[in-house]
């Protein structure tokens, strides 16, 4: 309902799928609260429209993380159009749509942090790999305030995620520009 609960609930011993979206259930249970009140009905057939289609039926099962991006482009455009949740697919489509620029702007940083670390040599390499190792843990946990702050101020989510990218490629042009040629 309005309030997001659940209303209806449906149990078949068979479900076809039709080209059109529309499922076929057989021998079906429905349950529907109707008035407070708890109401089971037998179907032999019973008809749901605009369901999952067969192309989609795979990425059901699948956490946000774990779909391709198609499939999470056209889940989120199908739960928005269904007035349902999907700001977290949106979210982790841009995540990783936004990839790409964010392991370029990481790699864009390390360059000048390497060389400052480098230039001393009395640093062994475990030194080094674990101030790589703390940079990339704090990229990752500003990353998902900003994500958390985003969805909390609706703000647009592909703007919010290319926001932890931006942020690093400045902070690393800065460092770049600090250091000594």
């Amino acid at each position: 309902d309005d309030n997001g609960e659940l209303t209806r609930s449906l149990r078949a011993a068979r479900a076809e799928v039709g080209d059109d979206r529309r499922w076929l259930f057989r021998n079906a249970r429905e349950k529907r609260l109707e008035n407070g009140e708890l109401v089971t009905r037998q179907h032999k057939e019973f008809t749901v429209d605009n369901l999952w289609s067969k192309n989609e039926l795979p990425s059901i099962t699948l956490e946000a993380d774990s779909m391709t991006l198609s499939v999470l482009y056209n889940y989120a455009l199908y739960l928005q159009g269904n007035n349902q949740p999907y700001a977290k697919f949106a979210h982790t489509y841009w995540q990783k749509l936004l990839l790409p620029v964010t392991v370029l702007a990481m790699v864009l940083l390390a360059t000048p942090i390497s060389a400052n670390i480098s230039a001393g040599r009395d640093r062994s390499f475990g030194f080094n790999l674990g101030i790589g190792a703390v940079v990339g843990i704090f990229f990752y946990l500003g990353a998902q305030i900003i994500y958390a702050t985003g969805q909390i101020l609706h703000l647009s989510i592909p703007l919010v995620a290319l926001a932890p990218a931006l942020i690093i490629t400045l902070v690393a042009l800065y460092l770049i520009k600090r250091m000594r040629w």
